[in-house]
């Protein structure tokens, strides 16, 4: 193996170190439900994954219903073993507002540190019709 084949093979073993860290993260968020049609509280489901170097530690999901103000954000510690994982986040709404079923609003999630800071990209913006 030359100088060329050898240049190569460091080459190769550096990207896979790069690779592995910047562990995989992602998060999409699901459906969003309000339990008994209306009120202060709206659960959102989301899929998520991530690896063990990846330093996420938790869901950061936020919501608001832009017609009654309804807003609140809520959280969920996250198992990052390389999988993905189906969680419900439950939001409650921070003032007098309520989420209504079948009413829409914007909910945010992101994968977070232990101090709720995104961790590389991993973020979902959706319009929901809750169930």
């Amino acid at each position: 193996m030359g100088r060329r084949g050898g240049l190569i093979a460091v080459v190769i073993v550096a990207l896979v170190l790069v690779t592995a860290a910047y562990a995989s993260t992602s998060i999409i968020i699901d459906r969003a439900t309000v339990p008994g049609g209306t009120g202060r509280k709206v659960v959102v489901s989301v899929t998520y994954g991530c690896d063990p170097p990846s330093g996420v530690k938790k869901i950061v999901v936020e919501a608001e219903d832009s017609e009654t103000k309804a807003s609140g954000q809520g959280q969920v510690a996250t198992t990052c073993d390389g999988g993905s994982h189906f969680t419900d986040v439950t939001i409650e709404s921070v003032n007098s507002g309520t989420y209504r079923r079948g009413k829409e609003i914007t909910a945010t999630a992101r994968l977070a540190d232990a101090n709720g800071n995104r961790v590389g990209g991993a973020e979902d913006r959706k319009i929901l019709f809750p169930h």
